[in-house]
């Protein structure tokens, strides 16, 4: 079935690329779990080393993931902590908007999960105010579909920079998902990464946007490679002068 029969702001177009995403997922659990499988298939090897082989390769997976998020946990906190104090530097200029979408609710402390800010909104944000002069840029926090669109309709906003939930054509939302085809207007940007996951086929915001520069995948996100991915397209950007 080819997806470009199909609506791609429908549902069943939805869920052919949340499968995709899961697909590549269990891919990754099965090249982790490789090893492991090799000593099952060996047939003579005693089950106490079967046993201490399993146990071991458990223990180191653990290990990893723990210490992973440690510092993702880490990563969060300290985004949260630069966005009350570098939230924007810009008045009505163009700038870099950085796009948060959160599809959670508030818990009952008023916060979003800290999951939502591991992605490297830090990194852009430290680039940004460090940098002589300091680059404009402006952080905003949404949740549904009409303040996704303002933002990405801004004509300041020439460089977007959007975080969260989604597809290659979709970002998710308190209130479903936004289709990057619903935008209408008529947009030309200099540069928009989505560092939300994504898939192979659809419309990318880039696309919507006419964007010189971008930074889309085909690939579900996890937040070490998009920290490193923003680190690389920042020096990109800049050896080519465009921020």
């Amino acid at each position: 079935m080819h997806l470009k029969i199909i609506d791609e702001c429908s549902w069943l177009h939805r869920k052919i690329s949340f499968v995709y995403q899961i697909g590549v997922y269990g891919l990754v659990i099965l090249i982790l779990a490789f090893p492991f499988l090799v000593i099952f298939s060996d047939s003579n090897l005693p089950s106490s080393m079967f046993l201490l082989y399993t146990i071991s390769y458990g223990i180191l997976l653990s290990g990893i993931e723990i210490i992973n998020i440690i510092i993702q946990e880490k990563w969060g906190r300290n985004t949260k902590s630069l966005i009350l104090k570098h939230f924007s530097n810009c008045p009505d200029n163009e700038h870099h908007s950085i796009i948060i979408a959160h599809k959670t609710d508030l818990d009952g402390e008023g916060n979003f999960p800290i999951s939502d800010y591991y992605d490297g909104v830090d990194v852009l944000i430290n680039y940004f105010i460090s940098n002589k002069p300091p680059i404009p840029f402006k952080v905003t926090e949404i949740t549904i579909k009409e303040e996704a669109i303002d933002l990405i309709c801004d004509p300041h906003a020439q460089f977007l920079w959007v975080f969260g939930h989604g597809q290659r054509n979709k970002l998710a939302l308190q209130d479903n998902f936004l289709c990057y085809k619903e935008i209408t207007t008529p947009l030309n940007k200099k540069f928009v990464g989505q560092y939300h996951c994504n898939s192979p086929w659809g419309t990318s915001l880039a696309d919507i946007t006419h964007a010189l520069e971008s930074d889309v995948t085909i690939f579900p996100r996890y937040p070490i490679f998009t920290r490193y991915a923003i680190k690389r397209k920042l020096t990109e950007l800049k050896g080519k002068k465009i921020i």
